[in-house]
């Protein structure tokens, strides 16, 4: 059986990837980018090239409860609704 790397994964099994759709502790969203990874949602290039020079590894998701919020790792309250 092949492993998979579960570290920028939903609990369901998908990847992680920007313009997903996601509930984030119920408050609705989407996932702007994920560092070192294709592909960020237009506005948020700046921002996304300056954590990568600063972090190996995360996250950006925008949520209507929380505004921006920058993890490093998926938790059991991020899930996935769809591609965006």
């Amino acid at each position: 059986m092949e492993h998979i790397d579960r570290k920028m994964h939903y609990a369901s099994g998908e990847e992680l990837r920007s313009g997903d759709k996601i509930l984030e502790a119920g408050s609705p969203g989407s996932i702007l980018f994920v560092l070192g990874k294709a592909g960020c949602e237009a506005g948020h290039e700046e921002m996304k090239a300056w954590l990568e020079s600063e972090q190996e590894c995360g996250f950006m998701l925008e949520c209507q409860s929380m505004g921006l919020v920058l993890q490093s790792e998926p938790d059991e309250d991020l899930e996935f609704l769809g591609r965006g």
